[in-house]
């Protein structure tokens, strides 16, 4: 009789610790977790000021290339105005043309040699078959060229290419037959661009 007295009065005993134990453990567990959440969303809160800082020095650098992206060329080509500098200085002393011509052309292939350097090369049109990809007809001659007809004969303007992209179409004179061609023809001969004659017809 006194071990069952003894035995229900340790039960509630037992319990009240077993109860209390559970809710340490619980409590431990929340407080894990919130260190957790605290720490993770310190680590998110860094992430974004990161990336924050990331877009403005990205913004930065995208600024400063836009301004001396065309650095390199720029003093490639200063050469040739100092070329052309001293070309005038001499053409306004000397009485011989043909000096003239000389540094003329000299100063061109110097120019086309440092647009070599940056992928920009002419478009060699005259005597081939017109292309509207390329040329651009300003105006068409009767007669017979050497490929015969829609061949350009001449070039009013030269055109050029960023390596394998067109920079800017040949403005180009284009044969045709003796007799008058149709307008169906005239306007197979209308380049990248509108062509003058429509120009200068409207």
């Amino acid at each position: 009789m006194d071990d069952l007295e003894n035995q229900s009065e340790s039960d509630p005993q037992k319990q009240a610790a077993s109860g209390d134990s559970q809710g340490e453990r619980i409590e431990a567990e929340l407080q894990a977790k919130e260190r957790e959440y605290k720490e993770m969303y310190d680590r998110y809160l860094r992430t974004v000021a990161d990336f924050e800082n990331y877009k403005k020095r990205a913004a930065r650098e995208q600024v400063e290339f836009s301004r001396f992206s065309n650095e390199k060329l720029l003093k490639e080509l200063l050469p040739v105005l100092d070329s052309l500098d001293r070309a005038l200085g001499h053409a306004k002393e000397a009485r011989d043309t043909s000096t003239l011509i000389e540094g003329m052309d000299l100063i061109q292939r110097q120019f086309l040699d440092v647009l070599s350097k940056f992928g920009v090369y002419s478009l060699e049109s005259e005597g081939k078959p017109f292309d509207p990809h390329f040329h651009q007809a300003v105006k068409q001659e009767e007669g017979e060229s050497e490929g015969g007809e829609h061949f350009v004969v001449a070039e009013a303007q030269k055109g050029y290419r960023l390596h394998d992209r067109l920079l800017r179409p040949a403005m180009v004179v284009v044969s045709k037959r003796r007799e008058n061609g149709s307008r169906g023809e005239e306007s197979r001969l209308k380049g990248p661009e509108k062509s003058l004659k429509d120009d200068e017809g409207g």
